[in-house]
């Protein structure tokens, strides 16, 4: 199975893709990971980037999103363009850049009925949750009076959040299912604006406009730095260890650090779990293969 990750091109996801990247060399399957990078022109610093630079399998892309006001637009158009040229192919895993890999991907016989293996994991407000429904319940609502079936039928789409495995060999997937949800999150972001949750409502929009065309069903595959979960996939750091580490303390947008040390050694202070106790060494193993 592939892993497709989007990020701009920046020092602020430069140091978080170093340790994607790791998290896959130490599994052997570094090869399945393509990445796509949106252009950034922001200073760049020295450092955190051994791991992007060796890695094979990435391409630079123009900054769509950047250019709306609205960084998500670029993870459907980049991972469409990975597709349309062949460089990503099904069955594949849509993941974020502030994840690290614990174990493979795996799809098991009864997955092959599913076009679509959402997480069941992910946190998320009540306020975007009510803003999403604002969207998503008329539309369910027009579905099933135009397709004559009770709104029952249709079933209700858990928080849809990567990791995500498009599975094969759903045609509809590859023809259609992208290009809805893309023209989606489009009009949305123009009539709604960037501040609404535009990438999640325009998934799940057109996960409701795919109903009956391929079934779709939840996998336990992520778990944030504080959770002690052994059997997961993705260990996710988006909520980081409060109140001493946040990877946005990390941004670099002057090309300087929040404090005096960088993430790795912020990270290496603190293990309250045994997510935290992986990560640790994923940065022990950048750091020594980079002599660090």
């Amino acid at each position: 199975m592939q892993y497709f990750v989007s990020a701009e091109n920046s020092s602020y996801f430069y140091w978080q893709l170093e340790l994607l990247i790791e998290s896959f060399l130490m599994q052997g399957i570094e090869k399945n990971l393509v990445i796509g990078l949106a252009e950034n022109n922001s200073q760049k610093i020295r450092g955190f980037s051994s791991n992007l630079v060796k890695h094979q399998n990435k391409f630079v892309h123009p900054n769509e999103g950047g250019e709306e006001g609205y960084p998500p637009l670029n993870r459907i158009g980049s991972l469409r363009y990975a597709l349309a040229y062949g460089m990503l192919k099904f069955p594949f895993a849509l993941i974020h850049a502030d994840m690290i890999l614990r174990s493979p991907l795996e799809l098991s016989e009864d997955d092959d009925n599913y076009g679509i293996i959402l997480n069941n994991y992910e946190e998320t407000s009540n306020e975007e949750l009510s803003q999403v429904k604002e969207v998503v319940d008329p539309l369910v609502e027009k579905i099933a009076e135009e397709r004559n079936v009770s709104i029952d039928e249709i079933p209700k789409i858990p928080y849809v959040s990567p990791p995500i495995i498009f599975n094969a060999p759903f045609e509809y997937i590859s023809s259609s299912f992208f290009a809805k949800m893309q023209a989606n999150e489009i009009k949305l972001l123009t009539d709604r604006g960037p501040k609404f949750p535009c990438e999640r409502a325009a998934w799940e929009m057109a996960m409701a406009e795919s109903f009956q065309h391929f079934g779709i069903r939840g996998k336990f595959m992520s778990a944030s730095l504080l959770h002690g979960e052994e059997n997961i996939n993705f260990i996710h750091y988006k909520n980081g260890i409060p109140p001493v580490f946040s990877k946005k303390f990390y941004n670099f947008s002057h090309g300087t650090f929040f404090s005096g040390m960088g993430p790795y050694e912020t990270l290496l202070e603190h293990n309250p779990s045994v997510n935290t106790n992986f990560l640790h060494q994923v940065i022990r193993s950048y750091n020594r293969r980079n002599n660090r």
